[in-house]
């Protein structure tokens, strides 16, 4: 899979990527066309093309409009996070509301979904630091006792519908995973995921949290912690800002990396030196964002056309 964000995709009409994904229309022709788009288009199901999800959209009375550029993008796939703070924001008490009209909208357009876990529940975590947090989300790991039934739960009411469930974002971030990023940490709680989904369906695919940067030190501790046998795909997120995708990013040795002959490489090598080198390896985030960058809309969506073919022409995802 690879993925993209929604704000990208609306602005790609002319650029390479058109040739391998889309033709957009504009948002104003999706406000008064919707329904009848919806029944006319279906999503190629050969399509490894994803967008980020409407989950965050602000209004649930328009909520067809990024469900609408998703489906015109051509692509399959919709990432959307299932936040567990938001879900169960106190023990036993679910609000269900939103998550099932996202994935209702999704589906009847015949988009597959991709489901983030994302992060824990205040409650649920030994953590203090994020007892006062409004959205009762939190970075820190949680006891897994409690994230075990929080998975099962989420899996099983979902399982006619998603059937790819990414266990964290970038576990290896250390925004994402407080105080900070620990490989260990994440494969207790990614093989109490991996628990928690086969026991409600064997057939439900395990994805790793995607992971950003130079990654593999943190999967070395992961998988020494047990772990290989508890996913199904390997997630990346190999931003190459500010850079162009033939040279990829620069890391702490002066030379510069290209993103298909070194970033992917290195990953199947990972598995391959654990005996999974058969894994499928998924991209779940890439992009080249504008504002600080100085990027304008056009040369965001050239880097990322570019950079999406450059991907598959590698072969490994």
């Amino acid at each position: 899979m690879l993925h993209t964000s929604y704000s990208v995709i609306r602005r790609l009409r002319g650029a390479l990527f058109t040739l391998v994904l889309l033709c957009l229309l504009t948002s104003s022709a999706l406000s008064t066309q919707h329904s009848a788009l919806s029944t006319r288009l279906a999503p190629d199901p050969n399509s490894p093309f994803g967008v980020a999800g409407v989950m965050r959209w602000p209004v649930w009375g328009t909520i067809h409009q990024p469900a609408d550029v998703m489906l015109q993008s051509g692509g399959a796939w919709v990432r959307e996070d299932f936040a567990w703070g938001q879900i169960e924001p106190r023990p036993g008490q679910f609000a269900w509301e939103g998550p099932d009209r996202v994935v209702g909208t999704l589906r009847e357009r015949g988009l597959n979904i991709l489901g983030i876990i994302s992060y824990s529940a205040n409650w649920a975590t030994p953590a203090k630091e994020d007892d006062a947090s409004p959205s009762a989300i939190s970075f820190y790991p949680p006891d897994n006792s409690k994230y075990y039934w929080f998975v099962r739960t989420l899996v099983a009411r979902y399982k006619d519908h998603i059937r790819h469930w990414e266990i964290w974002n970038e576990p290896d971030n250390s925004l994402f995973w407080k105080p900070k990023p620990d490989g260990r940490l994440y494969a207790e709680l990614l093989k109490t995921a991996y628990k928690a989904i086969k026991d409600v369906d064997p057939g439900i695919k395990v994805v790793t949290g995607g992971v950003s940067g130079n990654a593999v030190p943190f999967l070395e501790e992961m998988i020494a912690q047990g772990a290989a046998c508890c996913f199904d795909i390997l997630a990346l997120h190999p931003y190459a800002v500010p850079l162009d995708p033939k040279q990829g990013r620069v890391e702490a040795r002066p030379e510069v990396h290209k993103l298909a002959e070194v970033e992917l490489p290195k990953y199947k090598a990972f598995l391959a030196r654990h005996g999974v080198g058969n894994r499928p390896i998924w991209v779940t985030e890439i992009g080249w964002p504008s504002g600080d960058w100085g990027l304008d809309a056009q040369a965001q969506a050239d880097y990322l056309a570019q950079g999406l073919a450059h991907i598959l022409s590698t072969g490994l995802v």
